[in-house]
């Protein structure tokens, strides 16, 4: 069955990659691709209801990363301070993939890459590719651009981008569920939260003109300085106005954009010696963060239903969780190297505010575990 909201967002996912806007200095800001009804590298449309299937409550099952400490943002004893995974490795040997390079063969040599560094990247390419978007494209040539791609340098800087794009694919198990692959052995599929429809949420655009916007305001339009320029892609719109905007769209796609860019972080870590430029691999990790916390915050404060649906799914808030774990994982790794951010320390401080920790420190409270 293909859902209209689902129609809407695979037209939307290419119409926000056109608009990525360049930062200056290699930055960029990768394109927003929502699509994928079926389960992992399945392309068939599910019955519309779902049961939960939460992550696990403890450490997720892959090899412990005790290189650089845990974040003073994460609480040992709840699921983000217990998240830990085989971190991906800047060191990896490219050997393989540059071999014989040519541009024909960029995207097998990118894949031989993230294997070497960054394997769980090469699933989401793989898996994503199995999906495909409208006019029959895959992820990879929706969003590779072999033009660029004259060096393996040029298509690993791409990478980003399309493990980001791909990992979007993977979203919907079946209509009114959302399924969230976090790492190679942690998926949790979560019912609701989608605005577009019967779900109890509420579009993520409100939270452009919310207490904390000020501190950081959203561009008027792209190429403007100093502002969010992600808002005008990811806040957009009037949910009342019968159009679809990506801001229509609910927590679930919240949380959806920490998980790739997480990835997006992830890669950019992997590959950083790759590139003499600076990216804003931190920035849109750090951007999201902020938006699912102010979400929180005001799902708490204005939409009591739609929090207490939120919090006390032990789905919803254990993702949550780890996401917020999985994300300081890497922003713990990606603080040694500053090109890896263009906004890295502004953007932390926001998300610091100890008014939106306390969101974070609400649903440890409401999962139990020691420290919340």
């Amino acid at each position: 069955m293909n859902h209209p909201r689902l129609l809407a967002m695979a037209a939307l996912m290419l119409a926000a990659c056109s608009s990525n806007a360049s930062l200056g200095g290699g930055g960029y800001y990768p394109g927003d691709a929502q699509l994928a009804d079926g389960a992992v590298g399945d392309v068939t449309q599910g019955s519309d209801t779902a049961a939960d299937t939460a992550p696990d409550t403890t450490k997720p099952d892959v090899t412990a990363d005790t290189t650089v400490p845990p974040s003073e943002l994460t609480v040992p004893g709840c699921p983000d301070g217990d998240y830990t995974e085989t971190a991906a490795d800047p060191k990896g040997d490219l050997s393989a993939a540059q071999a014989g390079y040519s541009a024909a063969d960029a995207i097998p040599a990118m894949l031989k890459a993230l294997e070497a560094r960054y394997p769980f990247g090469k699933t989401l390419v793989l898996e994503g590719d199995k999906v495909a978007l409208g006019g029959g494209k895959t992820c990879t040539q929706a969003f590779f651009n072999a033009a660029k791609a004259s060096t393996l340098a040029g298509a690993l800087g791409q990478a980003s981008v399309v493990v980001h794009e791909c990992g979007h694919m993977l979203g919907w198990g079946t209509y009114g569920s959302h399924k969230y692959w976090i790492a190679k052995d942690l998926v949790a599929t979560c019912q609701g939260m989608s605005y577009q429809g019967t779900d109890a949420s509420f579009a993520r655009s409100l939270i452009h003109d919310d207490a904390f916007a000020a501190a950081w305001p959203g561009c008027a339009s792209f190429g403007m300085q100093g502002c969010d320029g992600y808002a005008p892609i990811y806040l957009d719109g009037d949910p009342k106005d019968g159009k679809f905007d990506s801001g229509d769209q609910g927590y679930d796609m919240v949380l959806e954009e920490v998980m790739q860019y997480v990835n997006s972080l992830a890669v950019d870590y992997a590959f950083a010696d790759q590139s003499s430029y600076s990216t804003s691999a931190e920035d849109g990790l750090l951007t999201f963060l902020w938006y699912m916390q102010r979400y929180l915050h005001m799902a708490r404060l204005d939409y009591p239903s739609v929090y207490k649906s939120l919090s006390e799914s032990s789905c919803w808030r254990r993702t949550t969780l780890q996401l917020w774990g999985r994300g300081w994982f890497y922003l713990q790794r990606s603080a040694s190297n500053p090109k890896l951010n263009l906004k890295g320390k502004f953007l932390r401080g926001l998300v610091q505010d100890p008014a939106l920790l306390d969101e974070i420190a609400r649903l440890r409270q409401l999962e139990g575990c020691v420290g919340g």
